[in-house]
């Protein structure tokens, strides 16, 4: 599953997955399945970032902040 890129994308993901999935990566959880959902992944992988876990957001992550700003 590709990570989300466009604020289309975001606008499409489910609120209660996204938040989620932020919570478990902040908090620094494993997940057995990542890919579960799409919102789900994308909340994780900001919670990561976010926590400071991971130093260096993804290109798709970047792409997105460029365009929410």
């Amino acid at each position: 599953m590709s990570e989300v890129s466009t604020m289309a994308e975001l606008a499409s993901l489910n609120d209660a997955e996204v938040l989620a999935g932020y919570r478990h990566g902040l908090d620094g959880l494993l997940i057995a399945e990542r890919h579960k959902d799409k919102g789900y992944t994308h909340g994780y992988l900001n919670g990561l970032v976010d926590s400071g876990r991971v130093r260096h957001p993804s290109d798709a992550q970047r792409q997105l902040a460029r365009a929410f700003a």
